[in-house]
């Protein structure tokens, strides 16, 4: 038997002191490895609990993910839509100022069609005036005034300048109109390009996102597995040892109830030979 104290089984373990130095168990024996075998439970039980901590844990973590993934998708469509309504609006107004620009321009024409007009009756009533005026004279034999003809003139020389102005005005406002127009095109289809591509980047970024968070959740679901397998192959080897010492102490235990029922019938064969002796004497 060895010579370790108390203290030294609770250091290295009573279940293994008593498997490597113990045939025969007293009461006391019997009761401290009863109390390691409740530590080994409650070890065991912190052990569940912990892992029970772990998968809530887990659990949370992943209702978590889920919903920053949905609030950066409501994000991202909101981006998108509150960037569509901008282009939109801005694309109107374009639209309505190409149309007041038309608006004016076709004021503007009218405004000169009738000024033109104005100015050709005006001129058609001086030629009329200029016609009586040359027939009266021709009759009494003389020539018309220089003045006259010199005003007349001058005045058609005026007309003609307005004309041609005027042709040139309405060819510079149909030549802005064209580039105002050209323009606009430009803008469609830029804002419709600059949108796709936007549109093509939110998507990419939000797969992505969505790709790093799946990875990261198959990732726990990979550790919790191997946590899994290692609590239950612990479990098993608890159980198991469990087992196979209680396998052991009742064998031990049969073992001793075997010796003490010998060890009570030499007791009683050695009484009834007292007895026999102390007849006789």
């Amino acid at each position: 038997m060895s010579s370790m104290q108390p203290e030294e089984y609770e250091n290295t373990g009573w279940l293994s002191y008593f498997s490597r130095h113990k045939t025969t168990y007293t009461a006391s024996d019997i009761h401290k490895i009863s109390n390691e075998l409740n530590n080994v439970r409650k070890n065991l039980t912190a052990t569940q609990y912990a892992y029970g901590e772990l998968s809530s844990e887990l659990k949370a973590l992943k209702s978590l993910q889920e919903q920053q993934r949905l609030v950066d998708e409501y994000e991202q469509r909101a981006a998108g839509s509150k960037g569509s309504k901008s282009t939109e609006k801005r694309l109107k107004e374009q639209a309505d100022e190409i149309k007041s620009l038309k608006n004016d321009l076709a004021s503007c024409r009218n405004e000169l069609s009738k000024q033109i007009a104005s100015v050709k009756v005006a001129v058609g009533e001086e030629k009329k005036k200029k016609g009586v005026f040359g027939s009266g004279k021709s009759s009494t034999g003389s020539s018309a005034p220089v003045g006259t003809n010199a005003m007349t003139l001058s005045l058609e020389s005026r007309i003609i300048a307005a004309e041609i102005q005027i042709d040139q005005l309405a060819v510079g406002q149909t030549e802005r109109l064209s580039a105002l127009e050209q323009k606009v095109g430009q803008l469609e289809q830029t804002a419709s390009v600059d949108y796709e591509v936007r549109l093509n980047a939110l998507e990419r970024d939000f797969t992505r996102k969505l790709q790093d968070l799946t990875d990261l959740v198959v990732e726990l679901q990979r550790k919790l597995a191997k946590s899994e397998a290692k609590q239950v192959e612990m479990v098993q080897r608890l159980s198991a040892a469990q087992t196979t010492l209680y396998e052991q102490l009742e064998q031990r235990y049969d073992e001793q109830c075997g010796k003490l029922r010998e060890l009570q019938v030499r007791v009683s064969h050695l009484g009834q030979h007292d007895d026999v002796d102390s007849t006789f004497v």
